[in-house]
C-alpha cells in the first residue's frame, strides 16, 4: 500500500478519466496510459501503483500496473 494515502483530488481524477473512456481503443490507450505511468513512478515500488484504483473506489475495466499487458485486453 502507499505510506500516503491518494489525495481527494487524484481519485477524482481517476474517477474522470474512466468515466470519459467509453469504446474499446480508448480502454487499450488509458490502460497503456496507466501502466506506463506505474513502470515509471518515482514511487520504490511501482507494483503499489495497481492499489490506486481500489484505495480510490474506482472500479477499473481491467487491472493496471507495470506488468499487465494491455493488449489482453477483450471487448
Amino acid at each position: 500500500m502507499f505510506s500516503v494515502p491518494p489525495t481527494p483530488d487524484c481519485c477524482k481524477g481517476l474517477d474522470n478519466v474512466k468515466r470519459g473512456v467509453k469504446t474499446f481503443e480508448q480502454r487499450k490507450y488509458m490502460c497503456i496510459c496507466l501502466s506506463t505511468a506505474a513502470a515509471i513512478a518515482s514511487a520504490p515500488d511501482p507494483s503499489k501503483y495497481v492499489t490506486l484504483p481500489q484505495m480510490c473506489g474506482v472500479t477499473l475495466f481491467a487491472p493496471v500496473g507495470p506488468k499487465f499487458d494491455c493488449n489482453s485486453i477483450k471487448l
